[in-house]
């Protein structure tokens, strides 16, 4: 599992190869220097650093040489839109190097770990913060969306943590840019557990698939595991289960089950129109 940044775990490296990363860490890039190995994939290794002339604590994910031409080319295209999008709740790419063969990108730090690493070692979260969390993820893909971009990848793993525990959205390996000239909708690729039936399917890709995902994520941080599925893969509605959990804030089961909800006349269309309307909950 990867907790600083998001690296896809297709093939995966083997034990040799993680232990040779960590004896062997790379050489100091300029004003960068690699502390500890934090995360791994089968294209692309992820370093705590230090940045030697800001003083702070960075990112440093290093796409391997031997990454295939095709997935080179998607992490370019990640890189490319991390320089242009600016939220409070996305992770920043900071810089991106060129090092021979190898792209190295500078990235935020989140220092608080995922939302994945929480629930493995704290089990369920206290509803009212995960309120706090639903409100937080809401606003950066109501930004996303009003940008006419599609994260396809909402899960615990990619919803980390700053120093402060506010949400950092990360890893848009996935995106999709729906009113990109010429584009080429990408293939049902995701989080199974995570995605909506019609995302398994493929095709045009929709901002609900964002929602639908939010959705599983907030149901496994306030009950510690994922929502019931029926014989289709489409997800059931979870609210009355929840109740016993919620307490306070019962009405997060109802807005989870609105975040889930497949059919299109009672669902939100994206995460703008889900964020107004946690706006007017009291």
């Amino acid at each position: 599992m990867i907790d600083a940044t998001s690296v896809s775990d297709r093939d995966a490296p083997t034990d040799a190869e993680l232990a040779s990363w960590r004896e062997n860490p790379p050489e100091a890039t300029g004003r960068w220097q690699p502390l500890a190995l934090v995360g791994s994939g089968g294209q692309a290794v992820v370093w705590l650093a230090e940045d030697l002339a800001a003083g702070q604590r960075v990112a440093l994910k290093f796409v391997r040489s031997q990454a295939s031409s095709t997935a080179r080319a998607r992490w370019i295209r990640e890189l490319r839109l991390g320089m242009q999008l600016q939220h409070p709740n996305l992770i920043r790419t900071l810089d991106v190097i060129e090092a021979g063969d190898e792209l190295i990108a500078v990235l935020e730090w989140a220092g608080g770990g995922s939302l994945a690493r929480r629930l493995a070692f704290e089990g369920r979260q206290a509803p009212e913060q995960v309120a706090i969390w639903c409100r937080e993820a809401l606003g950066v893909l109501a930004y996303l969306h009003d940008q006419r971009i599609v994260h396809r990848d909402v899960k615990p793993s990619n919803l980390l943590l700053n120093d402060e525990g506010s949400i950092r959205l990360a890893d848009l390996g996935l995106v999709d840019e729906l009113d990109l000239p010429g584009r080429t909708p990408l293939s049902s690729a995701g989080t199974r557990t995570h995605m909506p039936s019609e995302q398994r399917l493929g095709g045009e890709p929709q901002p609900w698939w964002d929602l639908h995902g939010l959705g599983v994520t907030l149901f496994q941080l306030v009950s510690g595991g994922l929502p019931p599925r029926d014989d289709d893969g489409t997800t059931e509605l979870v609210a009355a289960p929840l109740r016993d959990q919620l307490e306070r804030v019962q009405w997060l089961g109802d807005f989870i089950d609105r975040l889930l909800e497949h059919r299109p006349a009672l669902r939100w269309t994206d995460a703008c129109q889900a964020l107004a309307a946690l706006e007017r909950t009291p």
